[in-house]
């Protein structure tokens, strides 16, 4: 399995789930929190291995950490080293 591969199966998965866009985020407002895991979930699928984006590969994967279930993110040890490399 790819970062590629995992992405997708998290944009699967969020996609079928019951997870909508009635949020609010730390300030009270308004959050479409659905729409907005989506597009931090592309942007990692689509630049994870982008060198000059890694700093909004991360701040996507700090959104996508803070609004999915925690055992919708395990993943293989393999993945887990190369994210890390991403994330350092």
């Amino acid at each position: 399995m790819t970062l590629s591969a995992y992405f997708e199966n998290l944009l699967a998965r969020v996609e079928a789930s019951e997870i909508s866009n009635q949020g609010k985020d730390a300030n009270g407002f308004f959050s479409p929190t659905r729409t907005l895991l989506l597009r931090h979930l592309q942007l990692l699928k689509d630049l994870h291995a982008t060198p000059g984006a890694r700093p909004m590969v991360k701040d996507a994967w700090k959104f996508v950490v803070e609004h999915l279930p925690p055992d919708w993110l395990v993943m293989p040890a393999e993945l887990k080293s190369e994210m890390k490399k991403i994330l350092a």
